[in-house]
């Protein structure tokens, strides 16, 4: 029996428990339940379509616990959110995931289209002709759509997940042409990725928890087309994401550019049968998922389950683990590595592993043994105006020196940054933006770049200049954080504990371990 069907078999009724199943309703079909049955949002967001593929999987899934197999009812839910799905594409071929007009790029179309494909190749018997017209058709427009697009902002994960439904879908509809526009894409991505260091930009560094997620997604289109760049992509990356494989069972603990946690396993499973580190992931992660120090699908919110049950589903044909001489970094000898190019430093002494982030500001990690002795991300403050400034945030221009083996000191600049939310007439302003703007595509795309540059404070009005000194001991991490405020008066200062700043929406989840380093209010 798969490893992953019992992690996610009993999440199959609260999958379906989002879908709106009565067919007669407007909504048939729809798996955004604060549309069609709480009325907390006024439009369906599309992604949440994803679901029909997970379902998919169960219905084809041959194994005498799993109830869903051929299940004429499941198949009929299938059918419905497939049609639901059609109705909320665009004329363009793109998809809506946060709000009307948006036209998504990788998301939700990419994801959208990948599930689709893969669906359509569980089920396309059970389709009759016209619905199976409809699907090529939706298939080939969103491929376009992908294939002719990018992000103002690059994430590489999202030139993967992009990437992958394209080239599925010239090979499963034999669109030469598509294909072509493939190669090219996948050209003009290899420059948005350090092959020294083994990781992709994800706005404005590396982000190890989506790494995990570009080898997953490679690792599909890889299974499909056998690529020597896409390997070596995927290897590398596999190397670079090892390090932060933690002793305690935790993956990346927001260290990176986009302060992610979470590990995609895909990739890990898929690469585990040729690559001896990936295998090493793949026995670790397993046991951490047992142990529940990894996150599963039903730690997450309706939004990210849907996400995380395609992810998981997309494993079911993964059985035995692969055993390997290779080991973890953790497990090994004493070491020092550092990449320069992410600004992330790591160490292994004795009993001790450490992580430093020295261009998110010094943000630390420590073990000794499974045991986490420190983290630290930096400090907050707020100053009588109101501004609020932070250290763990990219830094421009940091400096970064080691004061002896354990002992290290950045310099760079505590940053203003907001965490806005809507009011009433914000939400009416924004609706009507969207309604002026999403109606084209060249709107939709400079309305979405000019959100994420709100929402990620990519513009610094005010800057502070600081000091940090991080020392790792035995027990645990030693920091000194000096704050050059000069005539600034500060409200309250918050420091030497976990927290998270940056916006992003699969991000944020909780776990017991972090009561024990909330941040102090030091004044």
């Amino acid at each position: 029996m798969s490893f992953y069907f019992e992690i996610i078999h009993s999440e199959i009724p609260r999958l379906l428990s989002l879908q709106d199943r009565n067919p007669v309703s407007s909504t048939y079909g729809c798996f955004h339940r604060c549309f069609w049955l709480h009325r907390l949002s006024d439009f369906p967001s599309s992604i949440r379509q994803q679901a029909i593929l997970p379902l998919a999987r169960f219905y084809r899934y041959q194994h005498k616990d799993n109830e869903y197999f051929e299940s004429d009812a499941l198949l009929e839910f299938v059918k419905a959110g497939i049609q639901y799905l059609l109705k909320l594409q665009n004329n363009d071929g793109s998809f809506d995931e946060w709000y009307p007009g948006e036209r998504g790029w990788a998301g939700p179309t990419g994801y959208l289209t990948y599930a689709l494909s893969e669906t359509y190749s569980l089920i396309q018997e059970k389709l009759d002709v016209e619905t199976q017209r409809e699907v090529e058709s939706s298939l080939l427009r969103a491929s376009w759509f992908l294939a002719k697009g990018w992000e103002r902002h690059v994430l590489f994960n999202h030139v993967a997940i992009a990437l992958l439904p394209i080239y599925l879908v010239a090979d499963q509809l034999n669109d030469a042409a598509l294909k072509d526009h493939f190669f090219l894409l996948w050209k003009r991505s290899l420059g948005y990725f350090n092959f020294e260091e083994g990781w992709g930009v994800e706005y404005d560094g590396a982000d190890i928890g989506y790494q995990s997620a570009t080898i997953s997604f490679l690792a599909r289109l890889h299974k499909k087309f056998k690529n020597g760049e896409i390997e070596e992509v995927c290897q590398k990356s596999i190397d670079f994401i090892s390090y932060f494989a933690f002793p305690d069972g935790s993956f990346g603990r927001k260290l990176g550019s986009r302060q992610t946690d979470l590990l995609f396993h895909y990739g890990i499973e898929y690469w585990s049968e040729t690559n001896e580190m990936a295998a090493a992931l793949q026995q670790w992660s397993r046991q951490a998922l047992k142990d529940r120090k990894q996150l599963r699908p039903n730690d997450h919110e309706d939004h990210y389950f849907i996400y995380r049950m395609v992810e998981f589903g997309d494993c079911l044909d993964f059985e035995k683990a692969n055993k390997s001489p290779e080991t973890l970094p953790y497990l090994k000898s004493n070491f020092s590595q550092h990449f320069k190019s992410a600004g992330l430093f790591i160490k292994k002494k004795d009993e001790l592993y450490f992580v430093l982030n020295w261009k998110r500001g010094g943000a630390a990690i420590s073990f000794k043994g499974s045991e986490v002795t420190g983290n630290d991300k930096g400090f907050i403050f707020s100053n009588k105006k109101g501004i609020n400034f932070t250290s763990f945030i990219p830094q421009e221009s940091p400096s970064f020196s080691e004061l002896d083996e354990m002992s290290f000191l950045i310099k760079g600049s505590a940053k203003s940054f907001k965490q806005p939310v809507f009011s009433t007439s914000t939400m009416i302003l924004f609706r009507l933006a969207s309604k002026l703007f999403g109606s084209h595509k060249l709107g939709a795309y400079w309305l979405k770049a000019f959100i994420r540059r709100i929402l990620l404070n990519l513009k610094r009005d005010k800057v502070i200049a600081f000091e940090r000194k991080v020392s790792f001991a035995e027990e645990g991490l030693q920091v000194l954080n000096k704050i050059d405020l000069h005539n600034e008066k500060i409200e309250a200062l918050y420091e030497f504990g976990d927290f998270d700043i940056r916006f992003v929406p699969q991000s944020r989840y909780f776990r017991v371990g972090e009561l024990n380093f909330s941040l102090k209010k030091t004044k």
